[in-house]
């Protein structure tokens, strides 16, 4: 190698450095002077390439595998090279899930530090991380409490890793620290004409903007809202919150509620958890909330088949006022759990049409609430049918329109038992004579009824013998 050649990054001239550095997002650069800290570089140079813009640095503006692999060690480098304690304003450990909290160190007793995300996640993602990242509060407290003791201290906003919310330790110094912030600082809504004071959890965690719960926008959205998803709580200029139809949770807009559904009234998203089949048209698929879906979907009760007013229109009720039983188009047209009436079409369950009161079948003023006729094979309910009458011998049921049909005469009954007889199965002699073939058959005493056709015949044959010996004794003379 010729002499003179530049052997190590460091030996490069510190322009070149620093215009290299210019590239970099501000993480990368202090990892860039933290590493050239560690050989004979001059100071110049690493202060070159740190340059004087630290007020934000967020771990999150690099690759999330390299951030997972800082260590504590390299975390106090960087703190130092940036001399983080005099320029930081806001600090986001964002994937740095390696760490335990030590390299926190030179941060202790800033005094202008304003916000300290140890969550260790970016935004729009859940606290939860598992297995539990190693960061521990028994390191990272001590730091903190040297902050809030200081005076004049600036620290607005501080969130913790998920699971130190539950230990004591942690809840009592957010105790503590809430206590002081409210003795520390007094901040004024930032809505127009609203003087409503602010409290450390009504900050946007991006821009740190202070809005009270109670100001909205024009467009009636919440000036600053809490995403129940990601835990984290937005302005309306940085992100959109919206709401759950069904259960109203608050997720973040075209990020959080990226598996969302839209209601198809076109009203607002459904949350994966709320996206149940009670929800959804069996048949298109299709969504509602719970505002929308009352009136659109319906549950089959006979099926249990959800369906939206678009796949099926025929959904009918039980006519009985105090049934809730309902049925979709498929079960209607198979009578499946039901019974319709081919005039009206209104419809009963099974359990309501078999519900007789009064006198067996009838209703106490003689109407069935609906039934088959065995005359013309149809369903036909009380409302299209004034009286319903049976056979006594063959117990067919008749609408009072086959009644009137020439075969089926309306007629008094069977003048011995009063059993109807207009029933076709029984001969229309008898019919005729008004007897039943029960009554016909069990024969009448010699002095019964002349109606009584067995009686008659009796009478015509002993007639018809009286005549015959008549004639043979005449003959005989």
């Amino acid at each position: 190698m010729a002499e003179g050649r530049c052997r190590r990054l460091a030996d490069l001239p510190s322009g070149i450095l620093e215009n290299v550095a210019s590239f970099l997002v501000n993480p990368s650069r202090a990892i860039f002077a933290a590493v050239l800290a560690t050989s004979d570089s001059p100071s110049d140079t690493r202060s070159a390439i740190v340059g004087d813009q630290w007020d934000t640095l967020d771990f999150g503006e690099i690759e999330k595998d390299l951030a997972a692999k800082l260590s504590d060690d390299d975390i106090h480098k960087i703190l130092l090279c940036t001399d983080a304690v005099n320029r930081v304003k806001r600090l986001m450990l964002t994937n740095c899930t390696h760490i335990k909290g030590v390299g926190l160190e030179p941060l202790r007793g800033s005094i202008i530090i304003e916000q300290i995300d140890l969550s260790l996640v970016a935004y729009h993602e859940s606290p939860v991380l598992d297995p539990a990242p190693p960061i521990s509060w028994v390191y990272v407290l001590p730091i903190l409490d040297s902050i809030i003791s200081q005076a004049g201290y600036e620290l607005k906003l501080l969130e913790f890793p998920k699971h130190w919310l539950d230990s004591s330790d942690p809840i009592q110094f957010l105790d503590r620290y809430l206590h002081m912030w409210s003795n520390r600082f007094e901040l004024t809504c930032l809505s127009t004409g609203c003087n409503e004071i602010v409290n450390e959890v009504e900050l946007c965690c991006k821009c740190m903007n202070y809005y009270c719960d109670f100001c909205v926008t024009d467009d009636d959205e919440r000036m600053i809202a809490y995403c129940d998803k990601c835990e984290k709580r937005y302005c309306y200029e940085c992100v959109a919150i919206k709401d759950c139809r069904c259960c109203h949770q608050s997720y973040c807009s075209g990020h959080c509620d990226v598996s969302f559904h839209e209601c198809c009234e076109g009203c607002g998203k459904i949350c994966p958890d709320c996206d149940t089949e009670e929800r959804r048209c069996h048949r298109c698929k299709d969504r509602w909330c719970d505002d929308c879906g009352g009136e659109v979907i319906q549950k089959c009760s006979f099926c249990n088949i959800r369906l939206c007013n678009c796949c099926d229109t025929n959904f009918k009720y039980c006519e009985n006022d105090s049934c809730l039983w309902n049925f979709c188009g498929d079960c209607l047209s198979n009578s499946k759990g039901c019974i319709k009436c081919n005039k009206c079409e209104k419809v009963w369950c099974d359990e309501c049409a078999d519900n007789y009161c009064g006198d067996g079948f009838y209703f106490p003023n003689g109407h069935p609430k609906i039934g088959n006729c065995d005359g013309c094979d149809c369903n036909v309910c009380f409302h299209c049918n004034d009286y319903w009458s049976d056979c006594g011998r063959c117990n067919g049921i008749y609408c009072v329109q086959c009644w009137d049909r020439n075969d089926l005469r309306l007629l008094d009954g069977c003048y011995r038992c009063q059993k109807p007889i207009q029933c076709s199965c029984v001969p229309m002699a008898l019919q005729c004579l008004n007897v039943c073939e029960d009554c016909f058959e069990c024969g009448f005493p010699d002095n019964g009824c002349p109606g009584c056709i067995r009686n008659a015949e009796k009478r015509l044959d002993r007639l018809n013998e009286g005549n015959k010996s008549a004639v043979d004794t005449s003959g005989s003379g």
